[in-house]
């Protein structure tokens, strides 16, 4: 099992990036003891959530908008976009992917670790969805979104576990 880190950030932007990193700590503690077979396997149509085929896919989601939010952050305070092209092949790449995006996401926050909640409500960020989030709003999507593919996980976990009772 992988270790946890503390919770070691201040502030309120230190809390939502610890619940961030916690999100994905437990991710990558689902996938990590999959075999890879399990990892990549194409889930039958009715068992498929929300045209999702694989875990493989639902974590390269994950990635995908937790960079995509980073870069959000990092334009808006006038930082150079990160361009990522990570990969989640097996479940170790996964893992380090969803490492690296943390990293690009604490790296966006850089400098700005002490702001107060006041000030985390005036930092306004333009979603190309048309959203518009302050930062602390942003932040908290990209936990949920983390949390709400996790929750799938689980599910395709109990459907390989039932197809396979089944089998």
């Amino acid at each position: 099992m992988e270790h946890r880190p503390a919770l070691r950030r201040s502030g309120p932007l230190g809390a939502l990036m610890d619940e961030y990193e916690r999100a994905a700590t437990e991710l990558k503690e689902r996938i990590a003891l999959l075999p890879l077979s399990s990892y990549t396997e194409l889930l039958a149509e009715g068992v498929q959530l929300r045209g999702l085929g694989s875990i493989r896919i639902v974590v390269l989601q994950v990635i995908d908008r937790g960079f995509h939010i980073a870069n959000m952050i990092r334009r808006r305070f006038g930082m150079q976009e990160f361009q990522h092209g990570m990969r989640a092949e097996t479940p170790e790449l996964a893992s380090m992917s969803l490492n690296a995006m943390l990293a690009c996401t604490e790296g966006a926050l850089e400098g700005h670790w002490e702001l107060d909640e006041h000030e985390l409500g005036t930092i306004l960020i333009s979603a190309p969805w048309g959203t518009d989030y302050t930062l602390e709003q942003l932040l908290e999507h990209a936990i949920v979104i983390v949390l709400r593919q996790r929750r799938i996980v689980d599910h395709y976990l109990e459907q390989m576990q039932d197809r396979r009772a089944r089998d």
